[in-house]
């Protein structure tokens, strides 16, 4: 029988977490986890995965370990949990997030980029929030990853937003672990983060009050937009229009290989295409595919979108920007989002580049 003394003395352990564990929320994760438990320690990003520094008595430390896996945050794949007694001694009464340490190696997973979640995009939409038509609003739960991490492990000084230092407020959530940006690297809002502009083909900042209001004027002229989203550039038109359409397939060298369209929202999609339950939930599922989806036969769709074929690829937004593009009133009810690299090139993920090509 395990005596008393032996169940509540204070251990140490070192515990590893591989898989796709960093840019989920997997430190606040654990560092709320730790906090509840009355846990001290710390946690630290590396290029193995998430290693945890933890004491607190036996009892306590293994249904910690095993909330690690049973609890851990929708978004990350736990692969494996690995444990070790720790010698050195760990300082009691707090948990800490350290800064991540570089290894030699890199075997931990990044995790593809994230569309908007509900609570951004209410945010998003409230006239009230701070961050209302903030094009580039996110959280630990959603929002860039993949495309903006440049080495790991995942902090924000290796990201494509290291050139926008955060200002106050954004600081503060930052470091607020009861906040849902407690530790959200890509973090930013109107007064600290990127922009958007509005430019002609010459690369000339086009003088508009809206840069959105102001490209959905353009859609409704039957214009091509190169819109620059997550990991690069789509080309952008009205998907109900012929003349648009078709003038996309001649810019684009693409005479009849079908073009994938995005709607507003479900109700949106069930105007022009037939869905089950099944593919209404890989539609709004978190990562946004494309779904192919059979058209109907007067949903007003130009012809020349998929020609001579019954289905055609479908999404909805999944950025802050194609939500605010598909509020304008007079925005299109289908736009057309192809790619806008040029087959057997490398991707453009830069304006100059763009406007080069």
């Amino acid at each position: 029988m395990r005596s008393s003394n032996t169940k509540h003395k204070q251990q140490r352990v070192e515990i590893l977490v591989r898989g796709t564990v960093q840019g989920v929320g997997f430190r606040p994760f654990i560092y709320n986890l730790a906090s509840r438990l009355r846990i001290s320690g710390t946690v630290t990003n590396t290029g193995d995965g998430v290693v945890i520094k933890a004491t607190a008595p036996r009892e306590r430390l293994l249904f910690f370990i095993a909330a690690i896996t049973e609890q851990a945050p929708p978004l990350a794949r736990i692969n494996s949990v690995e444990s070790r007694p720790l010698g050195s001694a760990i300082p009691a009464g707090s948990f800490s997030i350290l800064p991540s340490v570089a290894g030699s190696s890199a075997n931990t997973a990044i995790p593809p980029d994230i569309a908007i979640c509900d609570d951004c995009l209410r945010e998003l939409l409230d006239p009230a929030d701070p961050r209302y038509h903030y094009p580039f609003i996110n959280c630990t739960n959603c929002g860039p990853r993949f495309t903006i991490v440049e080495t790991i492990p995942y902090d924000r000084p290796k990201t494509s937003m290291k050139v926008f230092p955060m200002c106050d407020r954004c600081e503060a959530e930052y470091h607020d672990p009861g906040n849902r940006r407690f530790h959200a690297q890509p973090n930013a809002c109107s007064h600290c983060g990127p922009g958007l502009t509005l430019r002609s083909r010459s690369g000339e900042r086009v003088p508009v009050s809206d840069p959105v209001a102001g490209a959905v004027s353009l859609l409704v002229d039957d214009k091509i937009l190169a819109v620059r989203g997550l990991g690069g550039f789509h080309l952008v038109v009205n998907g109900c229009s012929e003349k648009a359409v078709a003038l996309l397939r001649a810019r684009k060298g693409r005479p009849d290989k079908p073009l994938a369209i995005m709607a507003g929202d479900l109700l949106a999609v069930g105007d022009f295409c037939s869905m089950n339950t099944m593919e209404k939930e890989l539609l709004a599922s978190p990562e946004r595919p494309i779904v192919l989806l059979r058209k109907k036969n007067d949903g007003g769709l130009a012809e020349g979108l998929a020609p001579g074929i019954d289905e055609i690829g479908v999404m909805l937004p999944y950025t802050p920007l194609h939500h605010l593009l598909f509020q304008m009133p007079d925005c299109p009810k289908v736009l057309v989002m192809t790619s806008g690299n040029i087959s057997g090139s490398p991707i453009c993920t830069a304006n100059n580049d763009a406007l080069a090509r």
